[in-house]
């Protein structure tokens, strides 16, 4: 047997090593530039892709949709007080005369959307909300129906509208559970990005049981940071590692990341930071080409949904047949200066949703893409100030919510507007008159539509919404 030094085990172990490191970092960029030259799919058929915009804080609806005559209008005007819009000012919407006698119109400063209201491709979804099962005041009154926990919390109506699922401990969001059951349309054709792309961070809405939401920036992929811009500092056009500091450096940490780790949580680290990794590369070189020539506004919502336009031109290239998008408005918890504050977010969200749209019919996807509203809650109908420059409004319930596409069945109503009367029929406030309507449709409803347009089909939907049978129209019929 021969004996060997520590002095020469150490040196050949480090030789070893070196050498067993270049080959692993060698296949890694091996596999990530055979994936970025081979990630092309071309044409996809039946391609679709769902965009939710959640604004955040609770979005004051009385304001987005108005009526403009008839019985709610004067209900309207006796309850909003100094929050009020003036029925002259509204833009006005079809049906001339809504179910309820009334006729409606959208805020003034949504003149960017109201005109693809009236060609059909945005709908108006009334009083949606999170409920366990059909409420009515007279069950509310009674307490004789179980209520979704923590009614008027932001935190948990958040979580509640992003799960559908009010009566249960979170676990997963429907985005997450749609995302599960249609992942593999994108796995069949090669995809290495998840179905599911967040503009804005964590949210619940995508947290699934296999899959988990890939978070990108307005500018494209999020890179490790201290490499320079997608790498270049520490990468050379080849893939292989720059002779620096930085490259020394990021060398060495793709070797720790490839290192074998028996402990469960530093294993599970390791194996995200590689996804995300092999993912920005591969996002990077697909973006790389893209262009949309559709301008989009100088704001946040406005970067955000640029971004996605951008994502859904790479989908041939990232092969993806099913894309789900998550971007978010903040700011609508309109406590106070209501009036200049909402008109400013809608002003926002009027701007950026029109380019949108008009993004997605230049990349000719305007019928594969539906982009569609979600938010804590609405908002009390009165106000909380006489000051028409410092009132606001306070958390509510029942909200109304926009969706928008080529394949949205629009330029209607869907749903049931609630008697806006204060201490009326729909109003849970029997004491103080605050103007707090009971959902009339359940998020199961609104997200059940939405899931069967995006291939959620069958016994599926039972999956995706466990309680939708609970509920009497899982179909409302707004879109194609």
């Amino acid at each position: 047997m021969q004996i060997i030094s520590r002095r020469s085990f150490l040196k050949q172990s480090a030789c070893t090593l070196l050498t067993t490191s270049a080959i692993m970092n060698t296949l890694f960029h091996l596999k990530g530039i055979g994936s970025a030259l081979a990630a092309n799919c071309g044409p996809i058929p039946d391609y679709k892709s769902l965009v939710c915009v959640f604004m955040r804080g609770g979005n004051d609806t009385h304001n987005l949709l108005t009526p403009i005559s008839g019985p709610n209008r004067t209900h309207y005007d006796a309850g909003r007080g100094v929050l009020a819009l003036p029925a002259g000012g509204l833009l006005a919407l079809a049906p001339a005369t809504y179910a309820d006698g009334s006729a409606y119109g959208l805020n003034p400063v949504l003149s960017g959307i109201k005109p693809i209201f009236d060609a059909g491709h945005l709908a108006m979804v009334a009083n949606v909300g999170t409920l366990v099962v059909p409420t009515t005041k007279a069950l509310y009154t009674a307490n004789a129906v179980p209520l979704p926990s923590q009614l008027f919390s932001h935190s948990d109506q958040q979580v509640q509208w992003q799960s559908s699922l009010p009566d249960q401990p979170f676990t997963t969001g429907w985005g997450g559970r749609m995302a599960d059951l249609l992942v593999s349309a994108n796995s069949a054709l090669g995809a290495e990005i998840s179905i599911s792309m967040t503009l804005a961070g964590l949210n619940n809405f995508q947290v699934g049981v296999a899959t988990a939401p890939y978070a990108v920036s307005t500018t494209g992929s999020v890179p490790l940071s201290g490499y320079g811009p997608a790498y270049t500092n520490a990468l050379n056009s080849d893939g292989t590692y720059k002779s620096n500091n930085q490259g020394a450096r990021l060398q060495a940490f793709r070797d720790l990341m490839a290192m074998g780790n028996p402990n469960l949580m530093q294993g599970a680290y390791a194996s995200v930071v590689n996804r995300a990794y092999d993912a920005d590369q591969l996002l990077t070189a697909a973006l790389t080409s893209i262009t949309v020539t559709t301008p989009f506004p100088a704001s946040n919502l406005g970067a955000q949904l640029g971004m996605v336009a951008k994502l859904i031109a790479a989908r041939e290239k990232l092969c993806q047949k099913r894309q789900i998008f998550f971007v978010v408005l903040d700011g609508f918890d309109t406590h106070d200066n209501q009036n200049g504050t909402h008109d400013a977010l809608l002003i926002e969200l009027n701007a950026a949703l029109a380019s949108f749209y008009d993004a997605t019919v230049e990349l000719g996807v305007q019928n594969q893409v539906t982009t569609f509203g979600a938010s804590d809650f609405s908002r009390t109908l009165t106000p909380n100030k006489s000051d028409p420059t410092t009132a606001g409004s306070d958390h509510a319930w029942g909200t109304h919510m926009f969706v928008m596409g080529g394949a949205v069945n629009g330029g209607d109503i869907y749903g049931q507007i609630p008697s806006l009367l204060v201490n009326g029929p729909d109003d849970v406030n029997t004491s103080n008159g605050r103007g707090r309507y009971i959902p009339t449709t359940s998020v199961d409803e609104y997200a059940a539509t939405l899931a069967k347009w995006f291939g959620v089909t069958g016994s599926n939907l039972d999956i995706v919404f466990p309680n939708l049978s609970r509920f009497p129209q899982p179909d409302l019929g707004f879109m194609a």
